[in-house]
């Protein structure tokens, strides 16, 4: 049987994504991250500034997924 999860769950998750997003050393956890963010939380209000924000990252893999989706969003 699958567990099923509460909203509370979803919530704690994106907060670890965000923070992943925001401050883990490892690029590629931080662009797992962005990816994971707009994949999931693409209506979310915070989903956009984050994007735009790690847009702007140190590593070229993260600015790459960050401004891809925050080209999506916008498209909407």
């Amino acid at each position: 049987m699958r567990a099923s999860l509460r909203p509370v769950d979803l919530a704690a998750i994106r907060d670890l994504f965000h923070r992943q997003a925001l401050f883990d050393h490892d690029v590629r956890i931080r662009r797992v991250a962005v990816e994971a963010i707009a994949a999931g939380w693409r209506d979310d209000p915070g989903t956009l500034p984050l994007l735009r924000e790690r847009a702007t990252d140190d590593h070229w893999a993260v600015r790459r997924v960050a401004a891809q989706a925050v080209r999506q969003i916008e498209r909407r």
